[in-house]
């Protein structure tokens, strides 16, 4: 389940907990950490948006960003999906 969190109305700016199905351990090896670590970066060069940090826990992650219009409407969709069923 994501949650998703408005810093502030005049610069938008998120805080998002992504928290695996279940709350399973996923990212407890080095391997998959670093495997989610390459696709933020991935992430960053190929979507328009401002990464100001992120944590990667053992069931979940947290990440704080500024999006532009058309990224928002892309991470709506994404999270729609409910991608930590995937786990």
């Amino acid at each position: 389940m994501a949650h998703r969190f408005l810093i502030s109305h005049d610069s938008p700016v998120l805080y998002i907990t992504q928290v695996t199905n279940h709350r399973l351990p996923v990212f407890r090896t080095a391997k998959l950490r670093e495997l989610v670590c390459t696709a933020i970066a991935e992430a960053q060069k190929t979507a328009s948006f401002l990464l100001f940090g992120y944590v990667i826990m053992i069931d979940h992650l947290h990440v704080l960003y500024q999006q532009t219009d058309d990224h928002f409407q892309r991470a709506s969709r994404f999270e729609r999906t409910n991608c930590t069923s995937c786990y």
